[in-house]
């Protein structure tokens, strides 16, 4: 990971060279026997040409000194928990992680007077030193200050036998030091993660496994919430992807229920085929923390098996067509996403020839489409490459290729790129978005660029525009940010089919054309009367299942239904909640049962809809 340039731009241009020395420190003894009656064997030295800390193992575990100056300073052990702990000492110095120098004094205490000196203890015969594939304690330098973890990478402190080519991603997610893990087996104390908001998630990626091993045992410290109690498999969600980015949801236990440090544990068996490198994926909430990431292999099957073989399902929200037409055209747009340039499919569209206008776009809506940042300037209004002029509106300049137009103020020379009414009316149309630009980041990318397609472009008029004293609205855009809002905090997918319905095809309008100015590739087109919104998500947002490993129960679905405005029409009142919000079967009839909705799901998941389900929907009515 490459340190970022605010890391680097923290650093003054008048330091001196002396400001970038390394770290020279060191410890008088490497072993302590504590003494409860005798302070003076609990005492060793610290030299040092840098500030430095202490750090202990546990709380039980005390030092008079916390921290240091550069020189030589004592310090001495004033408590020990019974058994062995360690103290590590490290450097505070600016800037880049290799400047940092760590070293440890193991300490010892048995009240019982049993145990030989720490470090010399030998191995006992029925009993192997623990087989480490990865472990991370994120501990690889100590800061005052809370860093992102994709901001620097001085943190990393992974080992074992598969940590070699592991990489770390994670949006929002802090490496802090204020709270320290402890009261469990193994905590290292000094440096957690730290999720700064709900519903984000880590990944480890590229955790080699070892040649015939299918069994593991994954443990990681956590704290949570303070002020309440920890929920095992909700506070933190754990999923397990192999090298082909295919995920199994994996369950957990906690030996604590509380909200303090404690210990999980994941053990699994791979069935099938095991893959050479997995990686763990951390969803969590605000205020969550993570610390002490091990994974080691089991000697026996464990209780719980996962697979990543024969998960290939039908995209659920990709609507069956219950009535062909020889004129809808299918098309799917794939992209690579911004950052993971992981292959995706963008959406789908079942797009009318005759018309010249989408029947509907479906999409899949998760946080890999939102890695990148901004939408593309100026708008790139071009053709879809699946479709002729004849087939599709053109609602794209002719020298659309030349985009972004530098040459001419980023505008193209052709200004004939517009939806106009025909002349009999007074009717104006805007270019909306089936699948919103914004859903799809990535300045400049494919991913973004697609959305701009005539394929993914109905005409609009809106209805239902009121000022509710911030500006006007409507409901559509109620809608649009309910499901922006909504799906960032869910760690599922989020499946939605957007269309148009046309009823009696009264209303029309010409493409390739200004104003009313027609041209000489002007073609009738027909404007939808009404558009909707069909969203099936599940219940929790992070069960970590595909939806066809769900049950009817674990999942909800809703439909939303938007009239255009046409002249002589009430535009500005406030609309009921029935005059626009159904259920998915609902919105089915309504348009004629043309088309089968989410055909994979059970019925009664689209007979009925829970509105205290869609955060911020009830609060607008």
């Amino acid at each position: 990971m490459a340190m970022a340039a605010g890391i680097a731009a923290a650093v003054s241009c008048e330091e001196t060279p002396e400001d970038f020395a390394p770290a020279d420190l060191t410890v008088s003894v490497e072993n302590i026997t504590f003494d409860p009656e005798d302070s003076g064997a609990n005492t060793f030295t610290v030299s040092s040409n840098a500030a430095w800390r202490v750090s202990c193992s546990s709380s039980a575990l005390q030092t008079d000194k916390e921290s240091g100056n550069p020189g030589t300073s004592r310090v001495t052990v004033t408590s020990a928990p019974e058994g062995e702990s360690v103290i590590t000492i490290y450097t505070i110095l600016r800037g880049d992680g290799d400047r940092t120098e760590r070293k440890t004094v193991n300490v010892s205490y048995h009240p019982d007077g049993s145990g030989d000196d720490p470090g010399t203890d030998p191995v006992p015969p029925d009993t192997e030193p623990e087989d480490i594939i990865y472990y991370e304690d994120f501990d690889g330098a100590t800061s005052n200050d809370y860093y992102y973890i994709d901001q620097s990478d001085m943190y990393i402190n992974k080992t074992g036998s598969g940590a070699g080519e592991v990489e770390y991603s994670g949006r929002s997610i802090q490496i802090r030091n204020n709270y320290p893990s402890r009261g469990y087996t193994g905590a290292s104390g000094e440096n957690a993660l730290y999720f700064t908001s709900d519903g984000l998630e880590m990944k480890i990626a590229h955790i080699a496994l070892p040649a015939g091993e299918n069994s593991f045992r994954l443990t990681f410290g956590n704290s949570s919430n303070p002020d309440m109690p920890f929920n095992e498999n909700e506070d933190i969600r754990l999923s397990i992807a192999n090298q082909d980015n295919v995920e199994a949801g994996v369950r957990y236990s906690r030996n604590s229920t509380s909200s303090g440090w404690a210990l999980c544990t994941s053990d699994f068996t791979i069935s099938g085929t095991v893959p050479s490198h997995i990686d763990l994926i951390f969803g969590g909430d605000w205020q969550i923390r993570i610390d002490d990431v091990k994974l080691i292999p089991l000697d026996a099957q464990a209780s719980q098996t996962i697979s990543f073989e024969n998960r290939q399902y039908p995209w659920p929200e990709l609507p069956e067509t219950l009535s062909p037409s020889s004129d809808y055209k299918y098309i799917t747009h794939r992209a690579n996403t911004v950052k993971t340039g992981q292959e995706v499919r963008n959406y789908t569209a079942c797009y009318d020839t005759r018309r010249h206008n989408p029947m509907w776009v479906a999409s899949a809506h998760h946080a890999c489409y939102l890695e990148g940042s901004g939408r593309t300037y100026p708008d790139p209004w071009r053709p879809d490459p699946e479709m002729t002029e004849a087939q599709q509106s053109i609602i794209y300049p002719y020298d659309y290729a030349a985009w972004p137009w530098d040459a001419n103020g980023n505008k193209p020379e052709d200004g004939s790129y517009y939806w106009s009414a025909n002349y009999y009316t007074d009717e104006y149309f805007t270019k909306g978005h089936l699948l919103k630009s914004d859903d799809r980041r990535g300045r400049e990318s494919d991913l973004n660029i697609q959305t701009f397609y005539p394929t993914n472009i109905s005409p609009e008029m809106y209805l239902h525009v009121w000022d509710e004293g911030n500006g006007e609205t409507s409901t559509w855009t109620i809608v649009e940010n309910l499901l922006s809002y909504d799906w960032t905090g869910s760690r599922d997918t989020v499946y939605v089919v957007t269309g148009c319905w046309y009823g009696d095809e009264s209303h029309t309008a010409i493409d390739a054309s200004d104003n009313g100015q027609r041209t000489d590739k002007s073609k009738t087109c027909i404007v939808p009367e009404a558009r909707y919104r069909v969203i099936l998500k599940t219940k929790s947002g992070n069960t970590g299942k595909p939806v066809a490993e769900c049950s009817a129960s674990e999942l909800t679905a809703i439909g939303f239904w938007y009239p255009q405005y046409f002249p002589g029409e009430n535009s500005r009142r406030k609309p009921d909640r029935s005059e626009w919000i159904f259920s998915v079967s609902k919105i089915e009839d309504k348009i004629g049962n043309v088309f089968d909705f989410f055909p994979t799901v059970d019925e009664a998941v689209k007979e009925t809809y829970d509105i205290s389900l869609w955060e911020g929907l009830e609060e607008q009515f």
